[in-house]
């Protein structure tokens, strides 16, 4: 029993010291989502139950500069990478929708992106885009080529900032 004027201290549960680093750090929710059925079940008692949801991620609402979308065009190079990211400017689609983009895919003057939801999203074939389409596109290391681009270019944007920027202009 807690004394009078003094707060009760609140039960410490392994689960709590489990998750405490991850609480300030980004996408902490996937961590909650994850951890939740374990945390309920009917087995464990109520204080090894999470007992809030950790700190909400922010969401980003980062738009560029034409200034901006000007120097990344400029800075991208004829490689893989920079036709890639040319055609996220042209098209303004997910990164990963460029990046599996099938031969099939472009047909009649027309590219079909597959995007979430099995959703099918149709656009016409213009010749800046068609300059920058070489399918199959074979490509894994996005980290290091973002970093090299980031150094060169001296713009600090993420791939989906470019997405958003298209949709708000």
């Amino acid at each position: 029993r807690p004394r009078a004027g003094r707060k009760p201290q609140r039960r410490c549960s392994s689960w709590r010291l489990l998750l405490a680093p991850f609480r300030a750090c980004p996408g902490p929710n996937l961590l909650w989502t994850a951890s939740k059925p374990m945390s309920t079940k009917p087995s464990m008692s109520s204080t090894a139950r999470l007992e809030k949801t950790p700190n909400r991620t922010k969401s980003r609402d980062r738009v560029l500069s034409d200034d901006e979308l000007a120097r990344i065009w400029r800075c991208t190079e004829d490689d893989t990478y920079g036709r890639i990211l040319r055609l996220l400017l042209l098209t303004g689609q997910r990164r990963v929708e460029v990046r599996n983009l099938k031969p099939e895919d472009v047909a009649d003057g027309l590219i079909t992106f597959h995007t979430k939801g099995d959703k099918v999203h149709v656009i016409p074939v213009t010749p800046m885009v068609r300059d920058n389409l070489s399918l199959p596109f074979k490509f894994n290391n996005w980290a290091d080529a973002k970093r090299r681009f980031d150094d060169g270019c001296g713009v600090s944007f993420r791939h989906h900032d470019l997405r958003r920027t298209l949709a708000t202009k």
